[in-house]
């Protein structure tokens, strides 16, 4: 079976283990995507509050230990753009009113490339669970020009 030129590849992304308390830290690189829920019918993320915080201590769970920097704006299908931001550990809290998910994230800031389609981050929230699925979806026609330029 041949395999067409937008045949997406789920990659599920290398997490970054913090010291002492365990804190697993997810990198992605540029600091952009699309969250979705686990459980669109209970918990739709467009229902969804996602809160950003500036992590100060990398192996502390959030968010007591945390500079707070406001909402993380997200359109109706939750993709979201924070490539401006510099470079260090991040926590988004996604919240419903009875639920709330913490995700915690590195962002290196070493690629400047656009957020598009063909490459992007999909963070799956399981709200009931309070688990993430970060995964990266990128398509081949992405890689081999990657390769080649």
């Amino acid at each position: 079976m041949k395999l067409g030129p937008n045949f997406a590849l789920m990659l599920l992304l290398p997490l970054a283990v913090a010291e002492d308390k365990g804190v697993s830290w997810t990198s992605i690189d540029p600091f952009c995507g699309q969250f979705t829920s686990a459980e669109p019918e209970t918990f739709p993320i467009a229902a969804a509050t996602i809160k950003l915080y500036r992590a100060k201590a990398k192996h502390l769970p959030c968010c007591d230990h945390a500079e707070p920097l406001g909402n993380v704006p997200i359109d109706a299908k939750g993709r979201f753009d924070l490539r401006k931001l510099p470079a260090g550990q991040y926590w988004l809290i996604a919240s419903w009113t009875r639920a709330e998910v913490p995700v915690p994230i590195w962002f290196d800031h070493k690629y400047t490339f656009a957020c598009s389609e063909g490459f992007s981050h999909l963070i799956e929230i399981k709200p009931t669970t309070k688990t993430v699925t970060i995964t990266a979806i990128t398509s081949t026609d992405s890689l081999a020009h990657a390769k080649t330029n």
